[in-house]
């Protein structure tokens, strides 16, 4: 087998790899909840986050 046809074929799994259901659940799992605990463990540790300072125009 050639490297060209065994990148074709790598890719092919890899894409089935990323677009099942389960690395969806591990994607959500890992970002999106890791920054819902960061930002609860700010408020527990009595830090506020910045607020935006909006420049009157």
């Amino acid at each position: 087998m050639d490297i060209d046809t065994g990148l074709e074929i790598e890719s092919r799994y890899f894409a089935a790899c990323v677009l099942s259901t389960e690395s969806k659940n591990m994607i959500n799992t890992l970002w999106t909840q890791l920054n819902s605990i960061k930002k609860v463990s700010l408020d527990l540790k009595g830090l506020s986050r910045p607020k935006p300072k909006r420049s009157v125009s």
